[in-house]
């Protein structure tokens, strides 16, 4: 019976090498195991076999790839298992949300010593397959700079180029092509259409290294939060752009802000879909609010 955390650790994410040794010092002192990833996708098998041999509380480390991939692990499984997360990869931005990115101690007590809350995860329907996230789901530019980023990632000369300096690059290239995309969305059976740069489907608050996309997102309230950025400029949308980082890009007259627990969403360029920072498909896409799904470590309140 295996009582103790087990962490799914990826390796290759973007944070690893100089972040992980002080995880891992902390982590095999307290009794904690570690299980890594030696390929792409490994991490949901890893996570399943740990339940199966009785793992109590399952941690990912590494990047909201990482957490989303092993959190749909935890749910697939059906059991009563607490997730934690050790965020060792480019954005982290889930472990932004929870309030322990930047502090490592804190992020270990939270595993071992911490209270617990059931919060709400996302399931997406996207080119025939499902799926679910944990952080942020969405098209359009936010979805081209993803997959640029991940594009990099395979290229030797390009990997060192990472968190929010990777976003901040893969942004400028994007601007050369920037324009929008004719969008039809349903949101809880309510009907618009738009012309768009991007619509961006949150449970948590930020993606992209942190950018609070949806400042005023609950990871328990069985809602998504919505963005829509509609028809700006290139320029009117350089200038909105840093307010994006402190969450004031909600006060724009071109930003709708919405909450729905579905929402389905087309357009008419292809248009690649993004969540939890990894391209999965091309638009359409349905995504469906799996209200208090999974357990999260968090840390526990002073006093």
């Amino acid at each position: 019976m295996v009582s103790s955390p087990v962490v799914i650790l990826n390796p290759a994410a973007g944070r690893g090498a100089r972040s992980w040794p002080h995880y891992e010092t902390e982590i095999l002192k307290r009794g904690g195991q570690i299980r890594t990833t030696q390929r792409a996708g490994e991490a949901h098998a890893l996570t399943l076999e740990a339940i199966e041999q009785g793992a109590e509380v399952i941690v990912a480390a590494g990047g909201d790839g990482t957490l989303g991939e092993v959190a749909g692990a935890v749910l697939a499984s059906g059991k009563q298992v607490q997730l934690g997360v050790l965020p060792i990869g480019t954005g982290n931005d889930f472990a932004r949300t929870l309030g322990i990115w930047g502090d490592p101690q804190k992020a270990v007590n939270a595993i071992f010593d911490g209270d617990t809350r059931e919060i709400d995860m996302g399931r997406v329907e996207v080119d025939g397959k499902t799926s679910t996230f944990i952080n942020v789901a969405g098209c359009g530019f936010d979805s081209l700079v993803a997959r640029r980023i991940n594009q990099w990632g395979q290229r030797k000369t390009m990997r060192h180029v990472r968190g929010l300096s990777a976003y901040l690059l893969a942004v400028a290239c994007e601007l050369s092509d920037f324009h929008t995309f004719q969008l039809k969305i349903e949101l809880d059976g309510e009907r618009l259409e738009t012309s768009a740069v991007l619509c961006a489907v949150a449970n948590a608050q930020s993606y992209g290294g942190g950018m609070k996309v949806c400042p005023d997102a609950e990871l328990g309230d069985g809602f998504f939060d919505v963005c829509l950025i509609e028809n700006v400029s290139r320029l009117e949308f350089l200038r909105a752009f840093p307010g994006v980082f402190a969450g004031k890009h909600t006060n724009h007259p071109k930003v709708t802000m919405r909450r729905c627990r579905s929402i389905r969403i087309e357009s008419q360029e292809k248009v690649p879909v993004l969540a939890d920072g990894e391209i999965i498909g091309t638009a359409p896409f349905v995504c469906q609010v799996i209200p208090k799904a999974i357990k999260f470590c968090i840390p526990r309140k002073k006093g």
